[in-house]
């Protein structure tokens, strides 16, 4: 979840999340936590064995996957298309 609190007190929140499976036993060594083993949905290899960019980067240098990549995206989204 993200959040602008901008100074005329409006405020823009949003979520983001991104379905995968657990697999079990884990797989690669980057990130933290569950990121080796989780799987996200249409892939073929865990957040543990994929870079920070390919996980969190946007297009079109990365692939956007994660939850906070997704609601960097909606958020930009908003706060674009309040002006």
């Amino acid at each position: 979840a993200l959040c602008v609190a901008w100074p005329d007190v409006h405020v823009e929140e949003v979520e983001a999340r991104v379905d995968g499976t657990l697999v079990w036993p884990p797989r690669g060594s980057a990130g933290f936590g569950y990121d080796p083993m989780f799987l996200p949905e249409g892939h073929d290899r865990t957040f543990g064995e994929m870079t920070s960019l390919e996980k969190h980067g946007l297009p079109p240098l990365g692939l956007g996957l994660s939850h906070r990549a997704r609601a960097f995206v909606k958020l930009a989204e908003i706060c674009l298309d309040q002006r």
